[in-house]
């Protein structure tokens, strides 16, 4: 059920793009083609095709977009962890300014808290991590699901859309077998 959804929303916003392609192709193939039925076909085709093409470039440029950011601010804070140590233990010998007792009681705090980070590091949190590899596995698992998903669900749009008029006038005979003309005019 799930990639028929998502197939069915993929047609509801590729139609305009579709639509908006077809129109040019068809006056363009139509010139061309001896048929206008096979024009209006290939027309569908192509613009099907545009359509799904301008969809793989937005996902494309979205995630050129964000991956590299991210990757660029993890790294920037990882190799300014070590100077910003520094600039603080600089800071606490400014602050103590000549307070050699002070400043020796400070040092030792942040080399101690420097030491039981790395100590929470090497003991507790890459054990964590190996627990939580099993997740993360399933977790791609997942990701390969929502992506096979996502692949019915384009082949259902391009179904969906190449019959569009199809399914409307289908939606049509239901609607009038099922409600009085009336209600279903409304």
């Amino acid at each position: 059920l799930q990639p028929i959804i998502i197939g069915l929303v993929l047609a509801y916003l590729l139609n305009p793009i579709m639509k908006f392609l077809e129109k040019p192709l068809l006056k363009l193939l139509g010139k061309h083609m001896k048929s206008q039925e096979k024009a209006k076909k290939t027309a569908r085709g192509i613009s099907i095709g545009g359509a799904l093409l301008f969809l793989v470039g937005i996902i494309v440029l979205l995630i050129a977009a964000v991956v590299p950011a991210i990757i660029n601010s993890i790294q920037n804070m990882a190799s300014a962890f070590p100077q910003e140590v520094n600039n603080l233990i600089n800071w606490v010998d400014d602050f103590a300014n000549g307070d050699s007792e002070l400043a020796e009681m400070v040092s030792e705090g942040i080399a101690t808290a420097s030491t039981m980070f790395q100590n929470f590091v090497d003991k507790e949190l890459l054990p964590l991590i190996q627990t939580y590899l099993a997740s993360i596995t399933s977790g791609v698992i997942s990701g390969f699901k929502f992506l096979l998903n996502v692949l019915v669900g384009v082949i259902v749009s391009v179904y969906v859309l190449s019959s569009k008029e199809n399914f409307a006038g289908q939606a049509k005979k239901v609607t009038y077998a099922v409600f009085k003309p009336v209600r279903a005019n409304a």
